[in-house]
């Protein structure tokens, strides 16, 4: 397959995510108040915080092992 060809499947799927989350968000909101909805976002943000550390501390185990791994290798 072509290099253009899969990019351009990693865009369509990125801007279809992109659509169905708004979509979900709008339906979940539907009839909430302004203070409700903040609320409801804020909790959003705090819980990708918390995703993204903890994806972060795993991406620095992998990091460390594979050094730890070409360490070994090379001595």
């Amino acid at each position: 397959m072509e290099d253009w060809i899969v990019w351009i499947i990693i865009i369509a799927l990125a801007i279809i995510i992109g659509n169905q989350t708004r979509e979900r968000q709008a339906r979940e909101t539907e009839g909430m108040t302004k203070k409700q909805k903040e609320k409801y976002f804020e909790d959003i943000k705090k819980k990708q915080k918390e995703n993204a550390r903890v994806l972060w501390w795993i991406l620095g185990i992998i990091i460390v092992i594979i050094i730890l791994f070409f360490l070994f290798l090379l001595s």
